[in-house]
């Protein structure tokens, strides 16, 4: 089984007061992900993009093709690539 992997875009360490909590997040969600739904071979992106957050939400999402998936919420955005 391929593994579930987290990916964090943070070169200039505009996320580096998150990554606990977004290291923490992954872990939980993603053994729950594997052990309830098989998810493998997925690669989590954590990407610095708060523009691309719905104001009146405070959430966002987009999908840039057939193999990736995206969600935002305030101050980083998530994307999941699936090979």
């Amino acid at each position: 089984m391929q593994p579930i992997n987290l990916c964090i875009a943070n070169s200039a360490g505009s996320l580096n007061a998150h990554l606990d909590i977004v290291t923490g997040a992954f872990d939980s969600s993603s053994a729950h992900a594997s052990k309830l739904l098989n998810a493998n071979g997925i690669d989590v992106l954590i990407v610095d993009a708060p523009d691309e957050t719905i104001p009146e939400w405070g959430v966002g999402g987009y999908t840039w093709g057939p193999h990736v998936m995206g969600k935002n919420w305030p101050g980083f955005s998530v994307v999941v690539l699936d090979r």
